[in-house]
């Protein structure tokens, strides 16, 4: 029957519909194991009720009247005896496996996890056809007589299907588990080796920063931080660099997008992305100051027309020193046979460091500032090109011959002692967006994208285009500290 109307001029105006607080009906694993928790109580006691009416002779009425059942209602207790669900092994006459077959299969999963071989929704779909099939041979051999678990329709419709079973099972699946105190959920797999996974712990960090051969010894032995108060006198002389490998113009990270195709067919996508990746090694030091870019690549050999314009105005690799935003315009591009740092890559790029240091070291003294005392220390990650005789021989000692030591990390550490980790990210996502630009450029002007994406491209990505109008990526997002960030050398002291 529709509510009456509100006669008019009567009364105070209707009340306004109340909004749905945050967090309700929402599917996170609380609110579901929650919800499971209710339900499996409420099952649990219809279950006893049922069995409790079943010996004593009595209907629903009476079960509910003993006070026995708090979580079951007249209504599910009736339904369950018209049903004659008396059988303890589920909780629902249409539950996809038995009570005990769930609890095993969850810890299965477990198992799994826990040897490092974590299986996900088709795996333990595939398992749980497994255990059905299981159960109905065995059934079979026993002709259905006493103690068989006959399969009911949904499990019937599991083994007769191919693929994943349904998000909506899994999720109610999970939060059953956890709801019988099987800590259990999905989550996102991150593989790891099993050594890196071993040194995550704090004793590995506390022995890098004060162990006997840890950043701090070092910093005390090279002369920059004070023994006594622990206090780095100059940041300028604590440089950090990171090789990160970057796809010319491919997708790195990111969930493939879903298309229409036609029914019962594969689809594939017909396209001209280049899938080749080239090595970026960026170098900051404490105050912030970024020492220019090297690219190492793969290609033997480098045409003319590859050479970087920058539209007028913009921020070009000149090779000069800029003070005011804290870089050194200089591309340093280096080829090896896979386009991955080597021990010749790399000294080709320590050498450059060291120019690069004398080089604002000269800027700072023009600029009334103070001179960067030798050596510097580079930190590093634990990557084999640091470690050729070559090396050691130009950046190792008290006195190296490059003015610059290497201090580098332990083994298998770099996942979580890595500073640069983040602005790597970072440039992964500024160069994605301008290579977009610089396609819609692109388009804009020949009326048609560019076929690929080369080393050619990349470098007007990276240091800009004149003939389209676009910066370089490396100086219109960096600027103000998006990168480093710009640190004043007395707040990098007091820290």
């Amino acid at each position: 029957m529709p509510a009456p109307r509100r006669a008019a001029g009567s009364g105070a105006a209707p009340e306004p519909p109340k909004k749905r607080k945050a967090g309700q009906q929402s599917h996170t694993n609380k609110a579901l194991t929650a919800r499971a928790i209710e339900i499996v109580a409420s099952r649990e006691d219809v279950r006893d009720a049922v069995a409790w009416c079943a010996s004593t002779g009595q209907g629903a009425k009476a079960a509910m009247r003993t006070g026995n059942f708090p979580h079951a209602t007249l209504g599910k207790v009736r339904q369950a005896l018209l049903q004659g669900s008396t059988a303890c092994d589920r909780d629902h006459h249409l539950q996809i496996l038995t009570n005990l077959e769930r609890i095993r299969v969850a810890e299965w999963a477990l198992a799994c996890a826990d040897n490092h071989k974590p299986q996900g929704n088709a795996a333990i779909s595939e398992k749980i056809r497994e255990v059905l099939r299981a159960r109905h041979a065995a059934n079979k051999k026993r002709k259905y007589g006493k103690g068989c678990v006959r399969l009911n329709k949904c499990e019937t419709q599991a083994v007769n299907s191919q693929g994943v079973l349904s998000h909506t099972f899994f999720s109610h699946f999970y939060a059953w588990c956890r709801a019988k105190e099987v800590g259990i959920e999905l989550g996102v797999d991150r593989a790891q080796d099993v050594r890196r996974a071993r040194k995550m712990k704090e004793s590995t960090v506390q022995n890098h920063f004060y162990g006997e051969f840890g950043l701090e010894a070092e910093l005390v032995h090279a002369g920059i931080m004070d023994p006594t108060t622990k206090v780095i006198g100059d940041p300028r002389r604590v440089l950090n660099a990171d090789e990160t490998p970057q796809p010319l113009d491919m997708a790195q990270k990111g969930r493939k997008a879903k298309v229409a195709k036609r029914q019962g067919s594969a689809v594939r996508t017909s396209d001209t992305e280049n899938k080749e990746t080239l090595t970026v090694n960026m170098c900051w030091d404490l105050s912030g100051f970024n020492y220019g870019v090297q690219l190492v690549t793969k290609r033997k050999t480098l045409s003319d027309d590859m050479l970087i314009a920058a539209p007028a105005g913009a921020g070009q690799f000149d090779d000069k020193i800029d003070l005011a935003h804290l870089q050194l315009r200089s591309c340093l591009i280096s080829r090896t046979k896979e386009g991955i740092q080597t021990e010749e890559s790399f000294i080709q790029y320590l050498k450059a460091v060291d120019a690069w240091v004398t080089q604002r070291s000269e800027a700072e003294v023009e600029a009334g500032g103070e001179a960067i005392l030798r050596p510097v220390v580079l930190m590093l990650d634990n990557h084999a090109s640091r470690y050729g005789d070559a090396v050691l021989a130009a950046a190792e000692g008290a006195c190296p011959a490059l003015g610059i030591r290497l201090f580098t990390e332990e083994p298998a550490t770099s996942g979580f002692l890595q500073a640069l980790d983040q602005y790597n990210s970072k440039f992964h996502r500024d160069y994605n967006k301008a290579k977009e630009a610089f396609k819609q450029a692109y388009k804009a002007r020949n009326g048609n994208r560019p076929a690929h994406i080369g080393l050619k491209e990349f470098l007007s990505i990276l240091g800009g285009d004149a003939s389209l109008g676009l910066p370089g990526v490396w100086f219109s997002c960096r600027h103000s500290a998006s990168y480093g960030g710009r640190m004043r050398a007395s707040e990098a002291r007091a820290r």
